[in-house]
């Protein structure tokens, strides 16, 4: 297979409609029979809360006590939040990212956050396809190539074949 290491760019195209699919509707239905809509219960009184690390998972959950009236204070060993979502910029102005810096628009909790907090224009959404690194070929790389049409997990198990 040759190497697609000259065409590592991905271009942006507008974001799908994702809502309307049958894999977001299946996730959104498995997701919301796992534990139901998200209620935090508050008795009227305000609860300090506590989080360890600062994460998307632990920056979630102080947006979602904040929602329902408590305080809670997040508590990250790092000088950085954001976890494996991280990213900064170093002194020679060169973006450090620690992390895994994509998701998938059939995460309907994910999609849910996004549009309590007003970003979905924030979103660069790109063409799906992953690349990964040869450890056995330095310098070379492979990708899988999603074929669309396919729902999810079917997509994955083609493409690696």
């Amino acid at each position: 297979m040759p190497s697609p290491r000259g065409n590592l760019a991905m271009k942006d195209f507008p974001k799908p409609n994702l809502e309307d699919t049958d894999n977001y509707r299946f996730a959104e239905a498995m997701s919301s029979s796992f534990n139901g809509p998200l209620k935090i219960k508050n008795d009227g009184q305000r609860k300090k809360v506590a989080i360890i690390g600062g994460g998307l998972s632990g920056l979630s959950c102080a947006k979602y006590l904040t929602d329902a009236g408590h305080e809670p204070t997040v508590y990250e060993a790092r000088d950085v939040l954001g976890g494996k979502v991280s990213a900064w910029k170093d002194e020679d102005g060169d973006w450090i990212e620690t992390g895994l810096h994509i998701f998938f628009g059939a995460y309907p909790n994910m999609m849910n956050l996004f549009a309590e907090l007003d970003i979905h224009d924030r979103l660069q959404w790109k063409v799906h396809k992953m690349i990964f690194a040869m450890q056995e070929l330095p310098g070379e790389f492979t990708t899988f190539d999603f074929i669309p049409g396919i729902p999810a997990p079917l997509n994955f198990g083609l493409a690696i074949l």
